[in-house]
């Protein structure tokens, strides 16, 4: 009980430091395309949904490639490029005549990252910027 209590807080955690990241990426963008300096309420909510959309599709998109690396699809590419690296720089790297299904293995053991706290930030930062695209719509 206590082990999934500590994943829990430690997963708040995560989320909420990559949303504060996400609310800076926003900050970054507002300043970049001069959001600040609006006339109107419509373009005001317009450069403000634009500027949460963006965070939030790339914090979704990488926590989703956590998701299919967690499943293990990207094994296979890890793979032939650790084999390719070993083959061009074999002094670079320990003796390793690994198979394939023996990397498998060896992969599917280790403790892979957390994807959730990218998907729970991503998709708060991408309410928000649906609630500000519902308000442009409103008032244009």
């Amino acid at each position: 009980m206590s082990e999934q209590k500590n994943k829990k807080t430690s997963n708040f955690k995560s989320s909420l430091i990559i949303l504060i990241i996400g609310l800076l990426l926003v900050g970054v963008n507002l300043y970049i395309t001069d959001g600040f300096d609006v006339n109107t309420k419509v373009e005001l909510y317009r450069k403000l949904a634009d500027a949460f959309t963006i965070p939030a599709i790339l914090i979704l998109c990488f926590g989703g490639l956590l998701f299919l690396s967690s499943l293990g699809e990207f094994d296979g590419l890890l793979y032939v490029l650790k084999s390719g690296a070993h083959f061009l720089l074999p002094f670079a790297f320990k003796e390793d005549n690994q198979r394939y299904y023996d990397y498998k293995l060896a992969r599917s053991e280790k403790e892979h990252s957390p994807y959730l706290p990218f998907i729970y930030a991503g998709l708060i930062l991408l309410a928000i910027a649906l609630v500000f695209i519902v308000l442009f719509y409103q008032n244009y």
